[in-house]
């Protein structure tokens, strides 16, 4: 009976440690990133797409043709690259130390008959 409870119990450690290592895995990033995407839209009430996310060890996100849309449409950001790694033991505390770049962004805020409206595009943007 003990030796069936440890045997049980070393597949559940052995599984909740695999989890997160799986998500290295392209073909399981394929599966798996538009759930998140589609997550994080509906928790942020914005639209974020991208046709392409990878993860990297050990948090290195690298995405293409990304584009986030605020829920009224005013605000828009388009990046056609980006790149970006994340600093994990930081992380940990809770302070975020990041650095990366973006390429062909094009950024929207408003409307043209808006009291303020912003348009920008920026051909390489680097986050040091």
């Amino acid at each position: 009976m003990l030796r069936r409870v440890l045997k049980t119990l070393m597949w559940v450690v052995v599984a909740v440690m695999a989890l997160p290592l799986l998500l290295y895995v392209p073909f399981i990033q394929d599966a798996v990133f538009p759930f998140a995407l589609r997550k994080v839209s509906g928790m942020t009430g914005m639209e974020i797409t991208a046709d392409r996310l990878r993860l990297q060890w050990p948090l290195r996100v690298t995405a293409s043709g990304v584009m986030i849309v605020n829920a009224p449409g005013d605000t828009m950001a388009v990046a056609r690259n980006a790149r970006l790694q994340v600093e994990p033991l930081p992380l940990l505390g809770l302070d975020i130390r990041a650095e990366g770049d973006l390429d062909g962004i094009r950024y929207r805020l408003g409307t043209p008959d808006s009291a303020m409206y912003l348009q920008a595009v920026v051909d390489r943007f680097r986050l040091l």
